[in-house]
């Protein structure tokens, strides 16, 4: 019975579809010395993760699959 209850569960995660905000920290500016700061959206659609950035480098670089901020926040969440 418990593997009927994880096989539905596994099923309704799957289906579910939900957008989640990370911040995550960028280098420091060299002319002010601040810290930049960017937002990552993950967004779950139908078992499908996939992650967008708000930092200059996919604006510049759209063939860029994921930039550091994505791949920091990936390892973070320990996902692949």
């Amino acid at each position: 019975m418990e593997c009927i209850q994880y096989g539905l569960l596994e099923i309704l995660i799957n289906n579910m579809n939900w957008k989640q905000k990370y911040g995550e920290m960028g280098s420091r500016n060299k002319k002010t010395g601040k810290l930049n700061n960017y937002i990552v959206t993950r967004t779950h659609n139908n078992g499908v993760d996939s992650f967008e950035c708000s930092c200059p480098a996919t604006m510049y670089r759209p063939w860029l699959q994921a930039c550091k901020h994505i791949k920091r926040l990936k390892e973070k969440l320990l996902l692949p």
